[in-house]
């Protein structure tokens, strides 16, 4: 009786053994496709984000232009990310209906990112004066 139990035992040990074996054969190769496929989405992913890159490439210019159009701004620093961004601290002078406006023809321009940091002043001429972070992509 003990023999028959011993070899039932060890008939359940190597089944579980070859089984462990499959399994973890399997996963390995689930892994190394899982790792090529990952390799390959990520190759793509870069090539596109260069095409994009070099389609909506912004240049100071294009910034410039865009900022000089505008009645009442005056550019404080312009600064470029090694990303692309332009980040350029404007300083808007007006009343609250100009800057507003401003405000919004800066948000409708190309390439136009966000908007930070906006510190608003107002002198005795009851002339109000807005600094802000504008940052272009």
């Amino acid at each position: 009786m003990r023999k028959m139990t011993n070899g039932v035992y060890g008939v359940i040990i190597l089944i579980l053994t070859l089984s462990c074996i499959f399994f973890l054969s399997e996963n390995c190769l689930l892994i190394k496709n899982l790792n090529i496929k990952n390799y390959n989405f990520k190759l793509q992913e870069t090539k596109s984000e260069k095409s994009l890159n070099n389609v909506n490439a912004i240049n100071y210019g294009d910034v410039l232009q865009k900022l000089d159009s505008l009645d009442g701004v005056q550019i404080l620093n312009f600064t470029r990310s090694k990303n692309g961004k332009i980040a350029v601290k404007l300083e808007i002078s007006g009343d609250k209906e100009k800057i507003a406006d401003t405000l919004k023809k800066i948000r409708q321009r190309d390439n136009f990112y966000n908007m930070g940091n906006i510190k608003i002043e107002q002198d005795k001429c009851s002339n109000i004066k807005a600094k802000i972070d504008v940052n272009f992509t």
